[in-house]
């Protein structure tokens, strides 16, 4: 018996870059991009994910994700514990992501990308997970995140 994707030509990413995550430890901390445009959808979209970043070549995944922090939100973490590592999309793409839990956290100054628009907000866990509940956040990487952190 064939497997059904085998019948589809598709095309294999190679992603040697990782991307990493970061959560604060009591209450999750939210980056949500004003404008994003994606293959299916067009116009404006808020995204609501945790925030992440790609590994630059050689880059310890820990400290992508203590850098991904503090630009994206504006806070450093006095400690970045590894808690997870999985890969987005199994058979598409070899892309690794780790999701780090952050604690002592200290305000900083955020200093996002050019074409990033963040808003950030800081959320209580309760909240995190009822939004998940709801469908406001979609993103399959936080959801994984929160979940893992706050179960």
């Amino acid at each position: 018996m064939r497997e059904r994707r085998s019948l589809f030509e598709r095309t294999v990413c190679s992603s040697p870059a990782a991307t990493a995550k970061a959560c604060a430890k009591l209450s999750y901390i939210r980056a949500r991009y004003a404008s994003w445009q994606g293959p299916l959808r067009t116009g404006s979209f808020e995204l609501i994910e945790l925030p992440a970043g790609t590994l630059q070549d050689g880059e310890d995944p820990r400290e992508c994700a203590i850098r991904e922090l503090e630009e994206e939100t504006g806070y450093r973490a006095g400690t970045m514990t590894e808690r997870a590592r999985f890969f987005t999309t199994p058979g598409f793409t070899t892309e690794l992501m780790y999701l780090y839990e952050a604690s002592g956290l200290v305000k900083t100054q955020m200093n996002p990308d050019d074409d990033e628009v963040i808003e950030v907000d800081i959320v209580p866990c309760p909240d995190a997970l009822r939004m998940i509940d709801d469908g406001r956040i979609q993103d399959a990487k936080s959801i994984l995140g929160l979940l893992m952190i706050l179960k």
